[in-house]
């Protein structure tokens, strides 16, 4: 017998399942017989898991029940928490079928949770086209409610305090949350240095900016409020929001030097970017089904913000003048999507999706370059999907249509107008396993601040502009993954992934004024490619109280064109979890990491990341402890490199994340009435993006 499968066999043969057969057994006590069931099942259509009560009662929000599940099909990242799947896509969040944000995820009762179903081009128009998804479903109930109150303080690599205040209450029909969550952060170690090469007409010139200094202090204020109706056939859902922002301290200083020496000992520089915000936000969903399996998903949204940003940067240098760039602005965005679905049988379904936005930006920079730019943008999708079922070994997806776009920056008008589509084929033969080939291809929109017009002065020798003929560019990815559950102690995922940008869009940097100095701006050209390959594996063991994960996998990238370059790279991951009592332990470690930019044409490396929480959760409290990078006392954390024909650059950032911290995070849920549950939850909603060139 093959090694792998006398592993698989002594995992899942953790006890036995069934007596014996044995005649003496006539007239003598049967001993227990324990029936394990199913914590995940899968078909062509979606993977579900079931959380064990261990994870849900350790688990402090969503986020966090997700990573203790260790699901084979995600990738957390454990920094940022942003959730991708093994093609590399983004994964959305839905909440019983409502679209729940980063801050809903903190009120989440993880006691409540069923079940968390992974889906992959979902039919149901609530999932408003989204193409991968998770849906957490929670308990329904009748009346009564909770509330959430929470709180996380890290220390020593910065002073960052997140709370919140989330309270729902349901009552037949009508279900009301509100949500609530300021936070605080101080980074006294904010920043980076750089080493710079201009390679100008007359010489090439070296600028090294070394910091001394940096702070950044930050304040934010989200509150929502949300209604929803739901019945059998109708499901009408209203957010409103309002989110504040401020960064009243953004500074860095330190020492500033050029070679050839225009001073022995150096200059002094001086850096000051604060900033405000103010959004006001308004989401509807409202869902109806119809007779003859009809169904109607309509989602307006409406938002305003105001954004007041502040940069100044001065030095000693004699002759130079300060540099200072200020804006205000003011954006707007409406939106409106609408999806009309139809179940033609048992194994045909097709969906009719059409959406629209209007974006405005009014910004009036003042400062060394004072000007004022009015964009506007305008942007429509129509998209048709069918989707083919067979049983639920067989799912077949066609997602095709074509949008456009019309966008007009200080009188310069441009407008494209492009197909995409997407292909999903799922083959499952059993419960136990699936096989799983996606492909999508679509065009990429320049940001509004990409097709700015006006000119800005960076530092002595750099500039930046916009290119408002800047032109989308087509992507295509690929994806093919294998997915195998054995049984309940062993999940296995491979999975090999390809993504291209066509005649992308990528910064250059070129001559400006005959040589003297150089301007960054963005043009369309060459090829990106990347090639993936990798596997996730888990045990559960000890009866669910060991689980153990492993995420290793090797990428080569290439660029081509403006910024031509290569690159292969390996990296890993593990974690590990174990639950006793009250008590939980788990243990993080993620390999340092490369990111070649796209569009960028710059080189990111990451350090490695580690980390060891406890924890304790009992009845209505959840307390742990987070020590995270204990052994690292340096705040340089990540590098990045670029190089081009005429200026050259490395930056050194400060990044507390990657620093020793220690994070104490506690919470306590109170609930009233009967029924307790949390169907989905409110949160921290966004503003109209902002425009303002940076």
């Amino acid at each position: 017998m093959r090694p792998y499968l006398l592993l698989i066999a002594f995992c899942c043969i953790s006890f036995p399942s069934i007596a014996q057969e044995n005649n003496d057994t006539i007239g003598k006590d049967l001993q227990e017989i324990t029936v394990n069931a199913d914590m995940q099942k899968i078909s062509a259509q979606s993977a579900t898991y079931y959380p064990s009560s261990k994870v849900k009662k350790s688990a402090d929000n969503a986020i966090d029940l997700l990573k203790r599940m260790a699901i084979p099909q995600i990738f957390i990242h454990p920094v940022t928490n942003a959730i991708t799947n093994s093609g590399g896509n983004d994964v959305q969040i839905f909440i019983n079928y409502i679209k729940a944000s980063e801050s809903d995820i903190y009120g989440l009762r993880t006691q409540d949770v069923k079940r968390v179903e992974i889906l992959d081009f979902p039919s149901d128009p609530r999932f408003q086209g989204s193409k991968n998804v998770i849906n957490i479903i929670i308990q329904e109930y009748e009346y009564g409610g909770y509330t959430k109150i929470s709180d996380s303080q890290t220390l020593i690599s910065e002073i960052n305090n997140r709370g919140s205040v989330f309270s729902r209450f349901a009552f037949k029909q009508m279900s009301y949350d509100l949500y609530v969550g300021p936070q605080y952060t101080l980074n006294n170690h904010n920043g980076y240095s750089s080493e710079s090469l201009f390679h100008l007409e007359d010489e090439s010139v070296e600028r090294n900016e070394d910091i001394i200094s940096g702070k950044r202090e930050n304040i934010s204020l989200p509150v929502s409020f949300r209604a929803i109706y739901d019945n059998k056939n109708i499901q009408i859902a209203n957010t409103v929001g309002f989110s504040f922002g401020n960064t009243g301290v953004n500074s860095t200083s330190g020492k500033l030097s050029f070679i050839p020496d225009r001073n022995s000992d150096g200059y002094s520089y001086e850096k000051s970017s604060p900033s405000t915000d103010r959004s006001l936000i308004w989401t509807g969903g409202y869902y109806f089904v119809f007779p003859k399996n009809w169904s109607l998903y309509i989602v307006p949204s409406a938002s305003y913000s105001h954004n007041n940003y502040f940069s100044n940067y001065s030095t000693s240098v004699p002759g130079e003048a300060p540099i200072i760039n200020n804006a205000r602005e003011d954006a707007y965005n409406f939106r409106l999507s609408s999806s009309v679905y139809k179940m033609l049988n048992q194994s045909n379904s097709i969906d009719l999706t059409l959406a629209a936005s209007s974006t405005k930006n009014d910004i009036d920079y003042f400062g060394s370059s004072p000007s004022v730019t009015d964009h506007s943008a305008t942007d429509y999708t129509v998209a048709l999907t069918y989707s083919y079922y067979k049983d639920s070994r067989f799912y077949l997806t066609l997602y095709g249509g074509f949008g456009g776009n019309k966008t007009t920056t200080n009188g310069a008008t441009t407008s494209q107008c492009y197909p995409f589509a997407d292909l999903n084929v799922s083959y499952s033969p059993n419960t136990k396993s699936s096989l799983q080939f996606t492909a999508a291809t679509q065009s990429i929109t320049p940001a509004g601040a990409s097709r700015e017009t006006n000119i800005f002065r960076i530092n002595e020798f750099l500039f930046q502009t916009g290119n408002p003929y800047l032109k989308n560019f087509q992507s295509l990815k690929l994806n093919i993954n294998y997915t195998f559950f054995p049984c309940n102690e062993f999940i296995f995922q491979a999975y090999a992934r390809y993504s291209g940008s066509y005649n992308r869009f990528i910064n250059t940097y070129t001559p400006y004024e005959n040589g003297k100095y150089i301007i960054t701006s963005s043009v369309n050209s060459g090829d990106f490619n990347r090639i993936t390959a990798g596997a996730n594996l888990t045990g559960r063991l000890l009866s669910n109280s060991l689980v153990l994960q492993v995420s290793p996998s090797v990428s080569r990238m290439v660029s081509s064109g403006y910024q031509s370059m290569s690159h292969n790279y390996f990296d890993w991951s593990i974690n590990a979890q174990y639950y006793f009592g009250n008590f939980n332990i788990s243990a993080l470690y993620a390999s340092k990491s490369y990111e070649m930019g796209a569009l960028t044409g710059d080189e990111t490396r990451t350090p490695s990341y580690y980390s060891l929480r406890i924890g304790w959760a009992k009845n209505s409290w959840n307390l742990s402890l987070n020590a995270k990078n204990v052994f690292r006392n340096d705040y340089f954390a990540q590098k990045v490199f670029l190089s081009t024909p005429d200026y050259e650059n490395i930056q050194d950032f400060r990044l507390p994340s990657y620093h020793a911290a220690l994070e104490i995070s506690a919470s306590y849920t109170f609930g009233y009435g009967k029924k307790v549950a949390s169907r989905n939850e409110i949160g921290e909603q966004w503003g109209a993006s902002s425009a303002i060139l940076k």
